[in-house]
């Protein structure tokens, strides 16, 4: 979802839709209302594997993903993608990808 999140910029209807699934899902855990690494208040969800990671996503009110992190056994830190801005174009041509 995260990945998703990343590359896609969602309608409402559609981030309702995703969150609906996610609640939905088995493994899922709610983590209650949290604060973000901006500071910026979020709802948590996160899932654990057989391999002692969790992947924890917060979203904000609206639904948009405030920010991604994996974490092994013992919390210790893999990785953590914090999300300040989407937008949307229409095309690459105007943009330097080097």
């Amino acid at each position: 979802m995260a990945t998703f999140h990343r590359y896609h910029l969602l309608t409402p209807r559609q981030r309702a839709a995703l969150l609906l699934h996610l609640a939905a899902t088995t493994g899922i855990t709610y983590r209650e209302e949290q604060l973000d690494r901006a500071d910026r208040p979020g709802h948590a969800f996160s899932a654990d594997d057989d391999e002692g990671r969790r992947d924890t996503l917060m979203f904000g009110e609206d639904g948009r993903l405030l920010s991604h992190e994996v974490t092994g056994a013992g919390d210790s830190f893999i990785s953590y993608d914090l999300l300040l801005t989407t937008t949307r174009t229409e095309t690459t041509a105007d943009l330097d990808c080097t």
